[in-house]
């Protein structure tokens, strides 16, 4: 068995791996700690109060403490290229973040508290797992760059229109590779990228037909329930027949 994957980053590991005490980390202006097997962030570093760039990148972070949400100083952090899962709602303390890089991750879903990074200029959300977006990123609105590609949404909030306005606004969104149902509201087509109406006609298409499986399931299991009434006879039996010739029809 590989013991090195159950491994718990400690205090004391990161104080090597800065150079630093934990008593001063407060001071820090830049934490960089690239691709050093970092399986979890301790409480401590809620203490990077000071950091205006974050490098965690390729780690193997699966989670978040809520102490990031200290990092209130960041301009760009860099956590892509791990296994985070989810995002704590602290997250949204992030204010100052004009550069986050969360993409490579197995991020699901986001906490409506990310409608707070309204300094954010540049935002990778690529390569997830991310099937909705909150309406709450509606409020990213100097946003210059969405990177979006290669998660699975099916659709997106009618808030992203805000993100490209009359007078600017986003100059490149990425939504490539992922399973959209219907095209993004009008305002913003022009600055997508990736976009195949071909695929998305295609996906409307596959959602009709299932519907109408649907339909046809549900009317079929109607009738099978009918002929029990019948056969049983007793009371109802007229309003059954009558509601058999009513389906029939349909």
């Amino acid at each position: 068995m590989n013991h090195y994957l159950y491994y718990m980053t400690t205090v004391q590991d990161l104080e090597k791996l800065l150079n630093c005490p934990v008593l001063q980390w407060h001071t820090l202006t830049q934490i960089t700690l690239i691709s050093e097997n970092i399986t979890n962030l301790p409480p401590e570093v809620g203490q990077w109060t000071s950091a205006q760039i974050i490098y965690l990148s390729t780690n193997q972070l699966q989670s978040l403490p809520p102490e990031v949400g200290s990092w209130t100083a960041a301009q760009k952090i860099y956590l892509y290229n791990n296994q985070l899962q989810s995002l704590p709602p602290e997250v949204g303390q992030w204010t100052a973040a004009q550069q986050i890089h969360l993409n490579g991750n197995q991020l699901q879903s986001l906490p409506p508290e990310v409608g707070q990074w309204t300094a954010a200029q540049i935002i990778y959300l690529n390569n997830n797992q991310l099937q909705s977006l909150p309406p709450e990123v509606g409020q990213w609105t100097i946003l210059q760059q969405i990177h979006l590609d290669d998660n699975q949404l099916e659709s997106l909030p009618p808030e992203v229109g805000s993100w490209v306005t009359s007078t600017g606004g986003a100059q490149m969104i990425n939504l490539s590779d992922n399973q959209l149902e219907s095209l993004p509201p009008t305002n913003i087509l022009k600055k997508c990228y990736g976009i195949n109406c071909e695929q998305i006609a295609l996906n409307q298409e596959k959602l009709i037909n299932e519907n109408r499986e649907l339909k046809e399931e549900n009317k079929k299991l109607k009738e099978e329930n009918l002929h029990l009434r019948y056969a049983y006879g007793g009371e109802g039996f007229c309003a059954a027949m009558d509601e058999f010739n009513s389906l029939k029809e349909s």
